[in-house]
């Protein structure tokens, strides 16, 4: 316990990945005021569906946006991670970009295409070639300036989509409903910080039960969107392996893999007081099935007025598990040689 209550950040977080973890739910919340500067054309209220462009924080951010939004919007909504758009994308499709650096290949070779196929575009980037390409398109673009790692960048990624969404009344969210969510998650986050001892700190619990073992995360619907942002954390900030499962989905192939390994597999299960009320079940019934047979798996689940803080409270606990597990694993929570490499490689 008293690793994790007597953290020397200069030494364990020399670029102050913390500090992004920290500042969540301040962050998201003037990115949202930033982007009500941004006007977008009426017309773009005929579309008739949704493709949206992004490669890991970015893509997460559209992942969310999506489970969210189809709830309610009876358009479809697609996120692409990949180079393609898909063949149904034509001047009624808005596709909506994002990129943190406005370099990302796979965002600007489905952000080309969309033009090309006369779709209505919007871009969310810091710059590069994504703002100079939405310039020469004459689309709206939502750029912004923050210094860190894309995957710190979330709050700004998804608080411009949600905008987006917002405005063209393709999601409902007063700015009252907003600013007392935000309110909430504030107070919510104080549980996980580093002032908070491991003792009344759930983050820090689940990070020490999480060192050397393989994170899996089980989750339904909508808070999948969730289990991937958690599992990419792990993976970027604690560089630890970690994997998603989806429920009902993994009832039918994965509760049948629980003989070997065991000892290295920890399971994650984020049960939302929203799963259909079959899928409650499973997570029940799922759970006493992976203790039966020694997975170790524990069940969270948080109290949340609605769909949006509760996800948010999800990605707020899984940001601070993953800092804490980079102090266990030893690694700095910032570095990306390995996929730094990759890119060189690929070229």
């Amino acid at each position: 316990m008293e690793q994790l209550d007597q953290i020397n950040l200069k030494k364990t977080d020399p670029f102050n990945m913390y500090s992004h973890i920290e500042s969540f739910c301040e962050i998201l919340s003037m990115a949202y005021a930033e982007a009500k500067n941004i006007a977008i054309p009426s017309y773009y209220l005929k579309s008739k569906k949704i493709v949206l462009l992004g490669m890991g924080g970015s893509g997460i951010a559209n992942e969310m946006m999506k489970s969210l939004a189809e709830k309610t919007l009876k358009l479809p909504i697609y996120v692409i991670h990949n180079y393609k758009l898909p063949l149904y994308t034509d001047e009624d499709t808005l596709v909506v970009a994002s990129s943190f650096s406005g370099n990302t290949e796979e965002a600007l070779a489905g952000f080309i295409e969309a033009h090309e196929r006369k779709a209505k575009l919007i871009a969310i980037t810091t710059g590069g070639k994504l703002e100079i390409l939405a310039k020469k398109y004459n689309a709206p673009c939502f750029n912004f300036s923050y210094k860190s790692q894309p995957r710190a960048a979330l709050p700004y990624n998804f608080a411009f989509i949600l905008s987006v969404f917002v405005k063209l009344g393709f999601y409902e969210l007063t700015d009252s409903n907003f600013n007392s969510t935000i309110e909430i998650l504030k107070q919510f986050s104080e549980q996980f910080k580093i002032s908070s001892p491991t003792t009344r700190n759930l983050a820090k619990q689940i990070a020490q039960k999480l060192e050397n073992k393989v994170p899996v995360i089980y989750a339904a619907d909508y808070l999948y969107a969730a289990a991937r942002r958690i599992k990419a954390q792990l993976n970027e900030n604690a560089k630890n392996f970690a994997f998603t499962e989806d429920l009902p989905e993994l009832n039918h192939n994965s509760s049948l893999g629980l003989t070997k390994p065991k000892s290295c597999i920890h399971v994650l299960m984020l049960k939302s007081a929203y799963d259909l009320e079959r899928n409650q079940k499973r997570f029940d019934v799922t759970l006493d099935l992976n203790l039966k047979n020694k997975i170790a798996s524990e069940l969270i689940t948080f109290k949340s007025f609605n769909h949006f803080e509760e996800m948010l409270k999800f990605i707020i606990m899984g940001d601070f598990i993953s800092f804490y597990l980079a102090v266990l694993n030893q690694v700095d929570p910032e570095d990306t040689n390995d996929i730094e490499w990759l890119k060189k490689r690929l070229g």
